[in-house]
């Protein structure tokens, strides 16, 4: 059982010795609690509300603590900014108090003391966890990664992302959201935190291609009932430790060989198969690139409520992604205070050829025409002796 978030508090004042504590379920009739432990319990000033609900057909009394919402971002160098703008969004758009656990390598130590700088000029906690090159779980890129990795102009995947099987390891406390930084996130993190899982230790969203995905590892004979999302979860991780889900982790990525598609993804997909809580897709709404206009349009509106997860391998920093998400995103990149966070030049004939489909998909088709106009000149300039 885990403790709910409150709607607002001074989370940051809350004695450490509570923070992770579970809630108490207590008989309506008589408790074994030792009184002094109550009475030192309710005496506490550092809890900004401690209120004592019925919970509905068990006769229960449960104590819902004011805490804050434990918020886990894994990031390497080249994701520091990215992970900041993330922040920044979560901070501005939610009234919940929360507090960050920052995870990367300890080769970019200069990279996590950024992000948690930038976060403590906007009134928030981060603990930081770096790790060495030998703590890194040895995970198989996978097919689609691989063939990303030969496609000029959109994102190289680092090897960091499959700490992310091992995050529960790390962050000492028993329920987090984890968000990839390729995210912009609005007001719904007290909805997502308190949403209730059952028995199931984790909570995600439909992956944006599930039934792609589901099919070639069906095929490959990993029966899965439904393929998540990973880049937003929500984590009961006492629970996952419990089962050892890191090694359960482990042991698929080895059965799963060649036949993976997305590295940890798969990994957490197959080991986890029916331990996955399906979340509302607000939760992750997965935006990529070159989605047709009407649908992106609506995608970005719904930032009020729900968690933008900015998917493919073209971001929303990079000057050659669709213009209405980079407007979006610059957005939060300009509370920024400590560091000035500029986009990606478009520096190739890839990338330029990438914005004018960009274009195309935001049906601004006049620009799209010039800038391959320019393309084609540009190679025709090329191939002249």
């Amino acid at each position: 059982m885990f403790i709910p978030a409150a709607s607002s508090a001074s989370a940051r004042a809350i004695n450490p010795a509570f923070r992770d504590r579970p809630c108490k379920a207590v008989s309506s009739g008589t408790t074994n609690q030792h009184p002094n432990e109550w009475s030192q319990l309710f005496s506490i000033s550092h809890l900004a509300k401690v209120h004592i609900g019925l919970k509905i057909g068990f006769n229960t009394l449960i104590e819902e603590f004011s805490l804050p919402i434990p918020i886990v971002y894994l990031f390497d160098a080249y994701y520091a900014n990215p992970t900041i703008v993330s922040a920044i969004s979560a901070i501005q758009n939610n009234e919940c108090d929360l507090e960050f656990h920052l995870v990367f390598p300890e080769a970019d130590q200069a990279a996590g003391d950024s992000v948690k700088k930038e976060l403590a000029t906007h009134g928030a906690t981060a603990l930081t966890y770096p790790f060495s090159r030998d703590q890194l779980p040895i995970i198989d890129f996978g097919k689609m990664n691989k063939l990303q990795k030969i496609t000029s102009g959109r994102i190289k995947l680092s090897d960091t992302v499959c700490m992310k099987t091992k995050i529960c390891e790390i962050i000492p406390r028993d329920r987090f959201i984890y968000i990839d930084g390729d995210t912009l996130v609005g007001n719904c993190l007290k909805d997502l935190y308190n949403f209730d899982l059952g028995d199931q230790p984790i909570g995600a969203v439909e992956d944006y291609s599930a039934t792609r995905f589901k099919s070639i590892l069906q095929k490959a004979g990993f029966g899965l009932d439904n393929y998540f999302n990973t880049g937003m979860m929500l984590m009961q991780a006492d629970q996952l430790r419990e089962i050892n889900f890191f090694d359960q982790v482990m042991a698929a990525d080895k059965r799963l060989g060649d036949n993976k598609l997305y590295s940890d993804q798969d990994s957490i997909n197959v080991a986890a198969k029916s331990q996955i809580k399906s979340l509302p897709k607000r939760f992750n709404i997965q935006a990529i690139w070159f989605e047709e206009k009407a649908i992106c349009d609506a995608q970005y509106r719904g930032l009020d409520n729900s968690i933008v997860h900015f998917i493919g391998g073209v971001k929303p920093w990079q000057s050659w992604h669709r213009p209405n998400g980079v407007a979006l995103w610059r957005k939060y990149a300009r509370l920024a205070k400590t560091v000035q966070i500029e986009l990606e030049p478009i520096e190739t004939l890839d990338q330029l050829s990438i914005y004018a489909k960009a274009l195309d998909a935001e049906e601004r088709f006049r620009g799209a025409s010039r800038i391959k106009s320019k393309i084609i000149n540009e190679l025709v300039k090329r191939k002249t002796p």
